[in-house]
């Protein structure tokens, strides 16, 4: 049985990663894609996709996204965790789901986000 990977889309606008998601479908692979993404994010055909919102709480978006998606995840149980252009968010859900891999992948300057140092 393939394991699922769980790719979280940026919490922002999500052009290039949302992109690549859709390719994900006319390419076979030992691996379910499991999509978690902000609201507003376009339906992705036939790819499992959680709309995810921000969590209550007194501390930056990022930081509440990464709860939404940690909530999601530990239900999950995914095989590998791929996510878009949020190092906080790779940073937070890396610290709460070792030993499970955590794939950052930027599409922008990592100079130009906070949390990429």
């Amino acid at each position: 049985m393939a394991g699922t990977v769980a790719i979280v889309l940026p919490p922002g606008p999500a052009g290039d990663a949302a992109a690549l998601v859709r390719r994900l479908q006319l390419m076979p692979s030992r691996f379910r894609p499991y999509v978690l993404g902000p609201p507003g994010t376009g339906a992705l055909a036939e790819i499992v996709h959680r709309r995810i919102g921000l969590a209550w709480l007194p501390t930056g978006a990022q930081h509440r996204y990464a709860i939404r998606a940690a909530e999601h995840l530990a239900r999950l149980r995914p095989a590998v965790i791929e996510v878009h252009d949020a190092p906080q968010v790779a940073s937070l859900l890396g610290g709460r789901f070792r030993p499970i891999p955590v794939i950052l992948v930027l599409h922008t300057d990592p100079q130009a986000q906070r949390g990429a140092h």
